[in-house]
């Protein structure tokens, strides 16, 4: 944040970063408990052991539900909005690289940083990049509580 002329602790009391690390922390935690699910899925169907204990979702359908939820979570981060001055770049988690500039993780982020360096705009652009991961973190929270009923 040094090398851009934009102090947050100017414009908010709490620390928002701090708060988007957290989020982020939890996505990273719920990914990895989600992929041990599926590993473990992965290497039963492999193995011919495939599960139909009545008390489980049986595991064809286990895997239905990863694959229909794996297919659409990348549109977790997009906006239909799109970004501020490239509004038909609609995915908030990673941008290519502009003609002046290197490819940027959470770019609605970055432009409110490099661009515009005001309450409002940087507001809007965690609180967006905020509300994608926890959408993304109630969806994977979901399909583990769909695919490992006990």
């Amino acid at each position: 944040l040094d090398n851009y002329d934009c102090d947050l602790n100017d414009f908010f009391t709490e620390n928002i970063t701090d708060d988007t690390l957290t989020i982020i922390d939890e996505f990273a935690n719920i990914a990895m408990e989600l992929n041990d699910v599926i590993g473990g899925l992965r290497n039963r169907t492999n193995g011919g052991d495939v599960d139909t204990n009545e008390d489980d979702i049986d595991d064809d359908d286990a895997v239905s539900i990863i694959n229909e939820f794996l297919g659409g979570l990348s549109k977790s981060f997009n906006s239909d909005d799109g970004l501020p001055e490239r509004i038909w770049y609609k995915n908030m988690l990673w941008d290519p690289a502009p003609e002046e500039g290197p490819t940027n993780v959470f770019p609605y982020i970055w432009y409110a940083l490099e661009s515009q360096c005001n309450q409002e705009t940087l507001q809007t652009a965690f609180s967006l990049t905020q509300g994608m991961f926890n959408n993304a973190i109630n969806s994977m929270q979901e399909v583990l509580g769909n695919i490992t009923q006990s």
